[in-house]
């Protein structure tokens, strides 16, 4: 659920080989075992959702595996799939992928990008059809400068290589940090403030969190749990970015979940807040609520 600008910006240069037409060349093989293709594949990357996964190919194709009756696996059908299978269109220029809780976002190496699956609350971005979708289809604005995407619960957020932020789908709690209107967006919308120096961006299932290029972190949305981090007591929801308690200049990386949000500074060490009955915090406590980051510890 969650991509760099800076990475984003590193567009490697893929050679694919021609397809063969000979079937035994298609396929590796073990002594007289036939291995798939998708056994033998070098994967660039990959993203886990609630309950799929996609992952991109060396080769820029793109696949998709596990739940997909909302259309979140993107082969233009609506059933699960234990293995993976490709998304619609066969393209070869995927670049990333982010896989939500039921949908799926994509970018091309042209900058443009697509979602698919589950669509109640906008969340592909798609212009307000609030159909699901089991194909790809391109978020409104045809826009080729897309640089960073993260599907959450039912909300998507994107950095654009301008550095400004922008997201779309459920707003029930604040988490488009569009102000608080607390109101679905069917396409993007840009998060307050018109700041140009977003780097990453991770969206949970009712809060979202980003990073600035200066290593800043902020976070946003629904707030019962402490999930926004920055030690102002519990609060329903923050309806734009708050800075993460402590005013540190140092975080590298973040990711949030379903109601807490973990994130690592330069010099390595990890945090937690937000949630924590089942020791997702992994702080030592079971304590429900952590509303500033507290130190991982006990790693062995």
């Amino acid at each position: 659920m969650l991509l760099s600008l800076a990475a984003a910006l590193v567009w490697s240069l893929v050679v694919v080989a021609p397809a063969s037409v000979n079937p035994a060349a298609a396929s590796a093989r073990t002594g007289s075992v036939a291995v798939p293709p998708e056994a033998t594949a070098t994967w660039r990357q990959v993203d886990a959702g609630a309950a799929h996964t996609c992952a991109v190919r060396s080769d820029g194709r793109l696949f998709c595996w596990g739940r997909g009756d909302h259309g979140e696996l993107g082969n233009g059908a609506g059933d699960d799939h234990a293995h993976p299978v490709e998304v619609a269109g066969g393209r070869t220029d995927w670049a990333v992928v982010s896989a939500g809780t039921f949908h799926t976002c994509a970018r091309r190496r042209t900058g443009q990008l697509y979602c698919w699956g589950m669509d109640d609350w906008g969340q592909l971005g798609d212009g307000g059809t609030s159909t699901s979708q089991s194909s790809p289809v391109e978020v409104v604005g045809g826009r080729t400068d897309w640089a960073g995407v993260a599907a959450g619960g039912g909300t998507t957020c994107a950095v654009r290589r301008s550095g400004r932020l922008f997201c779309w789908g459920d707003d029930s709690a604040a988490q488009l940090g569009d102000g608080g209107t607390n109101t679905s967006q069917p396409g993007p919308v840009e998060v307050v403030g018109g700041r140009t120096d977003w780097a990453s961006v991770t969206v949970g299932d009712g809060h979202t969190c980003a990073r600035r290029t200066t290593s800043r972190l902020f976070c946003w949305g629904r707030d019962d749990h402490g999930q926004a981090g920055d030690d102002g007591g519990l609060d329903p929801a923050r309806g734009a970015p708050v800075q993460v308690a402590g005013s540190r200049t140092d975080w590298t990386k973040v990711s949030a979940g379903t109601a807490h949000t973990c994130a690592r500074r330069a010099d390595g060490r990890l945090f937690c807040w937000g949630f924590g009955i089942y020791g997702q915090r992994a702080d030592g406590t079971r304590v429900s609520d952590r509303a500033a980051p507290v130190q991982v510890v006990g790693a062995r």
